[in-house]
């Protein structure tokens, strides 16, 4: 899959190519352009030291586009859906009336390591969101809303969400996972569990999220199978901790 973001704001924002370029070069000195001299289409930029190379020998570095739009989303709770957003409670109000949206979207992403991913990404859409201010931040694949103040790709940002569930047919019981690895191509992870702190699970499920994106790898004898909600994808199963 392709990491992206909406960025939402309330009237359309000015994109300053070179202000964006320079400001993700202290973050990542690397950062060119990738279409410079284009007067139409998307905004792109590229991270040529990271980089992978095809069987042919053709090199392909990671990008990172803009894509300007506007969206009638007033109304529309299936477009922005934020019953699994637990940390922002004004993050509808915002969506709704914030209509001029940026798309930012990966490009070449999914034959590089996560890591660098989630790196290339967040130099782009960490400045983008200092320069521009949006209202609110859309994440569509951890189906999660964030205060853009608290949107740091470099610490994963909404690039992964922590739901929770209530078991109906085992009341007491909760399943809590994590979204938006399977974006990055790893397994998310779940926990069925009773009797715990759900922040207390949330974190730990946090913590399982960073140490995979780091290219931590799985160890032995855990399991990965088939989620229990969807979307339909392998997760990593935990079990509950015993103090």
């Amino acid at each position: 899959m392709t990491l992206m973001v909406e960025l939402c704001y309330p009237r359309p924002p000015v994109l300053d190519g070179q202000a964006i370029l320079a400001a993700a070069r202290v973050l990542h000195p690397g950062v060119e352009w990738m279409n410079e001299d284009a007067t139409e289409g998307p905004m792109m930029f590229a991270f040529p030291d990271l980089a992978h190379t095809y069987a042919d020998g053709v090199n392909a570095p990671l990008g990172v586009a803009l894509l300007p739009g506007s969206q009638a989303i007033a109304g529309d709770p299936e477009r922005y859906d934020t019953s699994q957003t637990w940390d922002w409670d004004e993050a509808s109000a915002a969506l709704q009336s914030s209509p001029h949206t940026v798309l930012v979207s990966e490009l070449m992403g999914r034959v590089h390591p996560p890591k660098q991913r989630v790196e290339a990404f967040g130099a782009i859409v960490d400045v983008l969101i200092a320069l521009t201010e949006p209202a609110a931040t859309w994440w569509p694949f951890s189906g999660r809303a964030m205060a853009p103040g608290d949107a740091v790709v470099s610490t994963l940002g909404g690039l992964v969400n922590v739901r929770m569930f209530n078991d109906a047919d085992a009341p007491g019981n909760l399943l809590m996972d994590t979204i938006g690895l399977h974006a990055l191509g790893l397994p998310d992870v779940e926990m069925y569990f009773s009797g715990l702190d759900p922040k207390r699970i949330a974190g730990l499920l946090y913590d399982v999220a960073h140490y995979l994106v780091d290219g931590n790898e799985i160890e032995d004898g855990a399991s990965i199978v088939q989620s229990r909600l969807e979307p339909d994808r392998a997760v990593l199963r935990l079990d509950p901790p015993t103090a």
